[in-house]
């Protein structure tokens, strides 16, 4: 490996990566939480359609009762509203439109963490790879996002202002105390859980001592301690 100055990384340009990293975070998290948003959407649209399909089908045998054949109207209506609703919306599109973006942001952010993770002098030339990281950010940027506003304010209520963490030069240690508190907090959050310790007692037998625990259930747990030599 050559040791030309312009291979050696600088702390500025592994800052320039992580901020990066950071950034395609927010989207990599936004397209993640939109196709399970979409994903949901299309379940509650599809399912309700073929349950009123198969239904209207049953019900086209039976006999000319007033009653069943409004039953029958009204479910007819809700399945032309439904498919029409799916139709408009159309989330099996949008969950593979966002499934697609999600595997580059995805790709993206391996690329970096493999050039950050390898010792310096292994890394490939610090200015191509971010020339070359810079344009697939560009890239995708020029894609619409077209995450749902309950996705959009969902992060925003997690993290912050999805544009101010954008044009933030600190965004990547913004994000990592941001997860770190996160991470505390159900830390302390499991710790407050965790029931008192056992309370043990002691009693005394014709064979000698037998130590009497009660576990979480309130259950008398028996264990033979050491027989005292007559």
């Amino acid at each position: 490996m050559t040791t030309n100055n312009d291979h050696v990384w600088k702390p500025d340009q592994e800052r320039i990566l992580a901020n990066w990293k950071a950034k395609t975070f927010i989207n990599l998290w936004l397209h993640t939480y939109s196709i399970y948003y979409y994903e949901r959407l299309y379940d509650l649209l599809t399912y309700p359609i073929i349950i009123i399909s198969v239904a209207n089908s049953v019900t086209i045998f039976t006999t000319n009762n007033k009653i069943i054949n409004i039953f029958v109207g009204v479910l007819i209506m809700c399945n032309v509203f439904l498919t029409k609703l799916a139709q408009q919306i159309n989330p099996g599109i949008l969950i593979q439109q966002h499934n697609i973006l999600y595997r580059k942001y995805l790709n993206l952010v391996r690329n970096i963490d493999t050039c950050l993770s390898l010792s310096p002098d292994m890394r490939p030339h610090p200015t191509l790879f971010l020339e070359k990281i810079m344009n697939e950010i560009n890239t995708l940027a020029d894609v619409p996002l077209n995450a749902p506003n309950y996705i959009l304010n969902r992060f925003e209520r997690k993290y912050g202002v999805i544009d101010q963490l954008l044009y933030s030069r600190n965004i990547h240690d913004i994000l990592q105390l941001k997860m770190k508190h996160k991470k505390m907090m159900n830390r302390a959050k499991r710790k407050s859980q965790i029931l008192t310790p056992n309370k043990q007692k002691t009693t005394t037998t014709e064979n000698g001592s037998v130590a009497i625990t009660m576990n979480e259930s309130g259950t008398e747990v028996s264990t033979p301690s050491d027989s005292k030599s007559s």
